[in-house]
């Protein structure tokens, strides 16, 4: 058995019995859980140099276009990259971890408790953050995206893919004037992107607005 293979042999055994009693379905590298409109992702990615991994959590919202689509991605299938909202699984205070897939038997298993015992300090919290739709969705208000700072969103956010999700969020619950204002707010500072723009556009235009022009 190769390093990878003995590695994910002890994930099946050590992380994923915690994975699946949080509800998470699915096997090998990627975890997924659905509960109304909120998909929860934890997925281990490979290093490109090999012999190690991170531990990617991914937040996503049913009706939203997934990452570089228009229609919202399927359920079954959806993968971490597709989210909107996405995170390391790492320790407080830093972005990145990873974990050797070791060379022995003990040493990928040692890595397996490593990230189990990080996802019940870190990553169940995480998800717990955004489990619950809309309330924990829709706790910034435009002037609070305006002013910048520390939002309760994942820090990797940009600001015109945040003021987009947000805009659809607040479309999608019936909060016209704040989807009007977050479209506003992101096609501002959209640049070039011809998708993003015709995005925001069709927010501001089924929301009312007549300001189009930029």
């Amino acid at each position: 058995m190769d390093a990878r293979n003995q590695f994910l042999a002890q994930i099946k055994q050590v992380f994923a019995p915690v994975l699946r009693a949080d509800g998470f379905t699915g096997s090998g590298s990627t975890y997924r859980r659905v509960t109304g409109d909120v998909i929860h992702i934890v997925a281990l990615q490979g290093s490109v140099s090999g012999g190690k991994c991170c531990a990617c959590l991914g937040v996503h919202l049913s009706f939203l276009p997934g990452q570089g689509s228009l229609t919202p991605p399927d359920l079954k299938t959806i993968e971490e990259p597709d989210c909107e909202f996405r995170a390391r699984l790492s320790p407080p205070g830093q972005s990145d971890a990873w974990w050797p897939y070791g060379t022995t038997e003990q040493e990928a298993r040692e890595s397996a408790e490593a990230i189990r015992g990080l996802y019940e300090q870190v990553g169940a919290p995480f998800f717990q953050r955004f489990s619950t739709f809309p309330e924990d969705f829709t706790r910034v208000t435009p002037a609070m995206l305006a002013v910048g700072g520390e939002l309760p969103f994942p820090a990797g956010c940009t600001f015109v893919r945040l003021a987009l999700a947000l805009a659809r969020i607040a479309q999608r619950v019936g909060r016209t004037d704040e989807a009007r204002q977050f479209a506003e707010a992101g096609l501002a500072r959209v640049g070039p992107a011809t998708s993003l723009k015709h995005a925001f556009r069709q927010i501001i235009s089924a929301t009312g607005s007549l300001s189009l022009s930029r």
